[in-house]
């Protein structure tokens, strides 16, 4: 959960910031391009964890 937020946080700063140097409207993108990296990250974490824990 915590590595989640974190990656959350960061992404969230960081994504806008590269869609504006790109000259796309990050208000477009940017919640497609964050909810994607966040479900992905959020995705592996838990089963990397589950994969740690049963093996």
């Amino acid at each position: 959960m915590m590595t989640n937020l974190f990656v959350a946080g960061v992404a969230g700063v960081t994504v806008p910031i590269v869609l504006k140097k790109m000259k796309v409207d990050p208000a477009l993108a940017g919640g497609m391009a964050l909810t994607t990296i966040t479900d992905m990250v959020g995705l592996s974490v838990f089963l990397g964890l589950a994969t740690l824990f049963l093996v």
